[in-house]
């Protein structure tokens, strides 16, 4: 028997996942960097672990342990589904543009 999901039942399953196990939140930390006064965005899980980071304007570098898990899960699909997310999720204040 073949399943077949599609793209949007895929992003929903995808968001409702990341909202039940994970639960985003952020902190915005702002640094010096040669000189200049950057912000960094700093991604949490619901148990406090480091998800990901972000400079303003940058990509998002998510965490390697907690990037497995989501790949273990979703496959090649894991980015495009998580930038996505982040987009759906904190768009509104932050500028993602890829993952890395």
């Amino acid at each position: 028997m073949k399943l077949i999901i599609t793209e949007d039942k895929l992003n929903k399953t995808f968001a409702k996942f990341m909202d039940k196990f994970v639960n985003l939140t952020y902190n915005t930390n702002y640094i010096t960097m040669r000189g200049e006064d950057i912000i960094k965005y700093e991604f949490l899980t619901k148990e406090g672990n480091t998800f990901g980071t972000m400079y303003k304007n940058d990509s998002f570098f998510p965490s390697y342990s907690e990037y497995t898990k989501l790949d273990d899960l979703f496959g090649r699909k894991t980015d495009e589904l998580l930038l996505q997310y982040l987009k759906d999720k904190f768009g509104d204040k932050i500028l993602f543009r890829r993952i890395a």
